[in-house]
């Protein structure tokens, strides 16, 4: 997400192109002009936010403006373990999850949720990959339940 700071920095870089080229072009440039500047920089860092929060993801942007697909919402499955618990020789075949993805324009923000343990993404990043498919990568912190503590370190 682009910052105020960054966005005011551009903001005013346009602004003075956009005076350097009146004036290389003869016309003349006056103070009065940038009497708005004020105003327009709050108009377009308040589009700015909407836009990276809640607009990017409608419809009507997508694919020919925002190419970013929208996996925010919450999915349920199972997963499939190879361990083998020791203590019993039995394995957990299977593990119901939730993951629970909260999205932006810019990033996002991923929670695991199972029996056992709930997690939550410290980094994550959505990436088209050179095949055209997009994947979410990220770093997780997992906090088993209290019990299971023992065997399941966080």
């Amino acid at each position: 997400m682009i910052k105020g700071l960054q966005l005011k920095a551009l903001f005013w870089i346009a602004i003075g192109t956009w005076a350097v080229s009146l004036l290389l072009s003869g016309e003349s440039v006056s103070l009065a002009l940038l009497k708005p500047s004020g105003i327009v920089l709050g108009v377009v860092t308040a589009l700015v936010a909407l836009f990276e929060r809640h607009f990017w993801s409608w419809k009507i942007w997508y694919p020919w403006f925002v190419s970013v697909p929208n996996l925010g919402g919450t999915y349920s499955g199972t997963i499939s373990s190879a361990w083998i618990d020791k203590n019993s020789a039995s394995s957990n075949k299977e593990v119901l999850f939730y993951l629970s993805i909260f999205q932006t324009l810019s990033g996002l923000t991923a929670r695991l949720y199972t029996s056992e343990s709930a997690s939550v993404s410290l980094c994550a990043s959505l990436l088209e990959s050179v095949d055209g498919h997009w994947e979410i990568i990220y770093t997780y912190r997992n906090e088993p339940n209290l019990s299971l503590q023992d065997r399941s370190r966080i």
